[in-house]
């Protein structure tokens, strides 16, 4: 085979592989067992490599300059906060800053937060820390003019200009 020399050859390592996994399936057929790791290493590489390099290439060209995003992350809940630390490296380091968890929201339907939690939400606020709110909600019941009887009720029996039941028209 030709394509081992080319995939162990040493530019390879200053080169990402294609992030297409159809094509590493493909070459991993075709390559014996212990060739297989190795082509997996170089694929993967590829991909860390490919993923550091948008990261810092979408830093770079953020139509938003920092401080503005960290204006707009101060006002979200804190749940919204750490679900977009979450989603990119340049949200997590706007979320960094300690003005994001000046009012902090732990407020929540079930008791599953602890003290671990409390206790970083409170470092990562600092000084900025205004307000802190902890607690469960009590479980709420649905009201009684909410049901959604009377909907269905007037949806199976509406009628139309022509006075004639959709029931009818079938």
């Amino acid at each position: 085979m030709d394509t081992l020399p080319l995939l162990h050859g040493p530019s390879m390592a200053k080169r990402p592989c294609c992030s297409d996994p159809s094509i590493a399936k493909t070459q991993s057929t075709m390559l014996p067992e212990s060739d297989n790791d190795a082509v997996l290493k170089s694929f993967l590489a590829g991909k860390r490599s490919d993923r550091k390099r948008s990261s810092s290439h979408n830093a770079v060209v953020w139509p938003l300059p920092p401080d503005l995003m960290i204006k707009v992350f101060a006002m979200l809940d804190t749940q919204s906060v750490c679900y977009a630390a979450a989603t990119c490296s340049f949200f997590q380091k706007c979320v960094a800053d300690p003005l994001c968890f000046s009012n902090i929201d732990l407020i929540t339907l079930v008791p599953k937060v602890n003290n671990a939690v409390v206790s970083s939400m409170i470092r990562r606020a600092g000084n900025a820390l205004q307000s802190m709110k902890l607690g469960v909600l009590p479980p709420c019941t649905p009201p009684l003019f909410c049901s959604s009887e009377p909907l269905v009720y007037s949806i199976r029996n509406s009628t139309d200009a022509s006075g004639a039941s959709w029931n009818d028209k079938q």
